[in-house]
């Protein structure tokens, strides 16, 4: 009986961490890629990649976590029309610690979950023209935060400077 009972928690544990959003799927990406369909995981374009990403008029849509991660070390161009959105609270559509250029697309945030920036950068990035960073339900201070420079005491990557980005 103790043991149905434990292996009926832990199927219930996991069943509610997968509910909630806790087990988000992620894409590891080193080579190019072109969309041939709509995502709903994340990319993670990964430390010593060189990666084109052709939206090719298709969109990400990620919940609980941001839509691209761009390791350190890694090199992202994006390309084609498409939406990349992050739904949930403090994440963001393109989330960058490597190089990013963006050629095209729109950046988004759902703000109807929780503030966030659009873009969290803490690398080198460059926005050319034909690419839209906005905001829908809510709009924060900035669309793009470029890091925070006079928090050297924080190793939190996501709201600290850390040395090695």
């Amino acid at each position: 009986m103790k043991q149905t009972v434990k292996k009926l928690s832990i199927g219930l544990i996991t069943v509610l961490f997968g509910f909630l959003g806790f087990n988000v799927k992620a894409q590891d990406v080193t080579t190019d890629l072109k969309l041939d369909s709509d995502l709903t995981e994340k990319l993670v374009i990964k430390s010593g990649a060189n990666v084109t990403l052709d939206l090719n008029g298709h969109n990400i849509t990620t919940t609980n976590t941001d839509a691209i991660y761009v390791e350190l070390g890694a090199t992202l161009t994006v390309k084609g029309d498409g939406v990349v959105t992050s739904i949930g609270k403090d994440y963001a559509s393109l989330f960058n610690n490597g190089v990013v250029t963006l050629n095209g697309g729109t950046f988004t945030k759902d703000e109807s979950k929780g503030a966030w920036y659009s873009i969290l950068n803490h690398n080198t990035i460059t926005v050319n023209d034909g690419v839209t960073i906005s905001q829908t339900n809510y709009v924060t201070s900035s669309l793009v935060d470029n890091g925070y420079s006079s928090y050297s005491s924080s190793t939190n990557e996501r709201i600290g400077y850390v040395s090695a980005v």
